[in-house]
């Protein structure tokens, strides 16, 4: 809840939900976004959410987290028109705390 209650204070749309559902990702406006980190702990949700995200948007950029090789593998068959999957430990390898 800390980091949650922090992103809220600097101005950071912050929405609890199931990532992998259509409408929190419609939610969170997937559809006007320019970029999103997917940072799950499982690689199957991460593929979940990259797949059904890029579908709601084509033009996003992905940043997913992936551990296993099969599934970086299958994020980055599917990362048109840009996207870089890695093997993440958290979000925070992204987009440091102040």
């Amino acid at each position: 809840m800390k980091h949650i209650n922090q992103a809220r204070e600097e101005g950071h749309l912050v929405l609890r939900g199931d990532a992998t559902d259509d409408d929190i990702l419609e939610e969170a406006g997937i559809t006007r976004a320019r970029g999103l980190v997917t940072a799950l702990t499982g690689d199957s949700g991460n593929v979940l959410v990259t797949i059904t995200a890029r579908t709601m948007n084509p033009e996003l950029y992905i940043v997913a987290r992936g551990n296993e090789q099969d599934s970086i593998k299958i994020l980055n068959r599917r990362r048109l028109p840009t996207g870089w999957y890695c093997r993440l430990k958290s979000v925070e390898d992204v987009w440091p705390r102040k």
